[in-house]
């Protein structure tokens, strides 16, 4: 092992190998923050949005897809954790145009 030169002489026990572990080190570290960064990025992210803004596109969908008024009356609360789950309260469903 040869030791290399750097700007204050001569570095002791530095090698390939030990450059190589920090490197190896290095990368650890930085992907363990990305893949933190993005567990806090999904479990934030839904509560920066404004769930209760898309109540009238649900209710068109509704209509589109049934022929009757949906009104959301309640609000719209979304969850990652236990489950993903969307809760929706005070909800009214017009009576069908068709009688039987």
């Amino acid at each position: 092992m040869v030791p290399r030169s750097g700007m204050f002489g001569y570095h002791r026990g530095w090698n390939e190998e030990a450059s190589g572990e920090f490197r190896m080190k290095k990368i650890g570290i930085v992907l363990l923050g990305l893949i933190v960064l993005l567990v806090v990025a999904v479990l934030a992210v839904p509560r920066l949005i404004d769930w209760n803004g898309y109540k009238a596109e649900i209710a068109q969908a509704v209509k589109e897809a049934t022929g009757r008024d949906l009104t959301i009356g309640g609000e719209i609360e979304v969850s990652i954790l236990p489950d993903v789950s969307f809760a929706l309260s005070d909800l009214t469903l017009s009576r069908s145009s068709t009688r039987r």
